[in-house]
């Protein structure tokens, strides 16, 4: 058995009393507030209708906003806040992927090898995250380290079953109130941190019967159920493998990344064909050892169009703002002296009228925050031209 602590939802339009707290808390009216099933335009006035009422109410302790919180939504957004089964089958803590992208919880780097039973298929976690699990019930909360799983687990209880007679269960809050009812698994707390959650108290019945153990959720129900045998029981175990990946496949990498290509020109396309014959026609070595390539064109420069109108109201707006910012032209003038002294650009020849000329505008972009560039120039390279 498992013991899932989850939380109900509320219908279309929820009535939310403000009921009297442990305290000498004075009774409010009943207040309608509709219920949030997760539609995008009418999240901001949910949720300032709910802190407004609720959330602001100095009155309420934490236990009591939440127990609001849980009868105002519906659907995705009650789901996303609802419990989640407490289950001590594995060594380790695992949660759900799907868990994980749902609440955007932030995971880190972390490969486990988790061998199936009798040798079966293994698997991978994708991730390890910290996970901050409280109690619907109390301000008892456990901060766990649970590695990310595609899924982890089947749907618990294996079977359905007819509601118990179980009397030593009255009058306990359960962590699951339908401890029979079938749902997903999210999360599987491992013997690491199982002994966190738990409390040295425990009632027992009818060894028939399942007992109850104390736990910071709830009370926990663990044991037999008298039911016809089930058509399947799902098993957690884990025996756990820490690496990156196996030596010969890493090797096999290694050597896959060393080899040289096997295709040949029949493999390339047109396209292929003419840049390879155009690096090795115009491929060189300069006095300095280092390689040079001309820039393959598909076509002719002159197809481009007329670049010099878009170009010039860009050098017009540059010219403004340089005028109007002492810090930011001297940035800009360290920056291109800097530009040109390492050869990434140099000064353009006269213009000619016979033949067309292209124009990449620029402007400078400032970062004070920055710890190295504090300025650097952004290339308008889609630019608008005339063709």
């Amino acid at each position: 058995m498992t013991e899932p602590a989850k939380a109900g939802t509320g219908g279309a339009e929820t009535t939310t009393p403000l009921l009297e707290s442990s305290r000498d808390t004075q009774r409010l009216p009943d207040i309608n507030i509709p219920s949030f099933k997760g539609n995008y335009a009418a999240w901001l006035t949910s949720r300032d209708l709910f802190k407004a009422v609720i959330y602001d109410n100095r009155r309420l302790t934490d236990v009591e906003n939440f127990h609001y919180l849980r009868l105002s939504l519906e659907g995705t957004p009650a789901q996303l806040i609802s419990g989640h089964n407490v289950h001590s089958c594995s060594e380790l803590t695992f949660v759900s992927e799907s868990l994980v992208r749902q609440l955007n919880i932030t995971r880190y780097h972390s490969v486990i090898l988790i061998p199936g039973i009798g040798g079966g298929k293994a698997t991978q976690t994708r991730g390890v995250a910290l996970l901050k699990l409280r109690s619907l019930h109390s301000r008892s909360d456990v901060i766990i380290q649970a590695h990310v799983q595609q899924a982890s687990a089947n749907i618990l209880p294996s079977f359905n079953t007819a509601p118990q007679d179980w009397p030593h269960l009255t009058q306990l809050t359960l962590a699951d109130p339908d401890v029979l009812t079938l749902q997903p698994v999210d999360i599987i707390i491992g013997a690491d941190s199982y002994g966190q959650i738990i409390k040295p108290n425990i009632i027992k019945q009818d060894p028939l019967m399942p007992i109850v153990q104390l736990s910071i959720f709830g009370w926990l129900v663990l044991g037999p159920v008298d039911t016809s045998s089930p058509a399947s029981v799902a098993v957690n175990h884990a025996s756990i493998q820490e690496r990156e990946d196996a030596l010969d496949e890493l090797l096999s990498k290694f050597w896959t990344q060393k080899e040289v290509p096997a295709s040949t020109n029949h493999d390339l396309t047109p396209d292929d064909q003419r840049c390879e014959e155009y690096f090795k026609t115009t491929v060189s070595q300069d006095s300095t050892g280092r390689y040079t390539v001309r820039i393959p064109l598909k076509s002719s420069p002159d197809t481009l169009g007329d670049s010099y109108l878009t170009a010039h109201r860009c050098l017009k707006s540059l010219l403004r703002r340089l005028s109007r910012d002492d810090n930011y032209r001297r940035l800009y003038n360290q920056f291109m002296t800097e530009y040109r002294e390492l050869n990434h650009m140099k000064k353009a020849s006269p213009v000619s009228s016979q033949h067309i000329q292209n124009y990449l505008p620029h402007h400078g972009v400032l970062k004070p925050d920055s710890a190295t560039t504090t300025l650097r120039a952004v290339f308008i390279v889609e630019s608008q031209i005339c063709s």
